[in-house]
């Protein structure tokens, strides 16, 4: 879901040179975007033009990554001791302690509820990269 959040954000805001990559530290082998998903951003009005199959967290993702922007704290220390990858924070230094659960296997409305809390995440995390990279930070 946070793919599709953050390129909303990025259409909306006109920003030209952005890019994301969304991967789990555990996927399963489906190989379609879970249906509760697409009814979670549908319902928000968030469009999914392009369907992303989920995929596993590489050793090579994180070595053309800037920067790692992970759900919870326990999985960024996943990340630090497992990849040694030390560019790696939590929504939660972002946006006041937040973290967000990862809702596979819950039912729609769980979906709807992690979706809104990455709306809410992305939104904080999108204007503080931008006040960094302004220089107002």
């Amino acid at each position: 879901m946070a793919v599709w959040i953050s390129l909303s954000k990025v259409v909306e805001n006109r920003v030209k040179h952005a890019e994301f990559t969304c991967r789990g530290l555990d996927v399963s082998s489906q190989s379609e975007v879970n249906k509760n998903v697409e009814i979670a951003l549908n319902q928000l009005g968030i469009p999914i033009k392009k369907k992303i199959k989920p995929k596993q967290l590489t050793k090579d993702d994180l070595l053309k990554s800037p920067i790692i922007i992970t759900m919870t704290d326990m999985q960024s220390v996943f990340i630090k001791n497992n990849f040694a990858y030390k560019d790696v924070f939590s929504i939660s230094n972002f946006v006041d302690g937040l973290e967000i659960s990862d809702p596979f296997g819950k039912d729609v409305n769980s979906y709807i509820l992690v979706a809104k809390q990455l709306i809410y995440a992305i939104d904080k995390i999108f204007y503080k990269l931008l006040e960094v990279k302004d220089g107002r930070k």
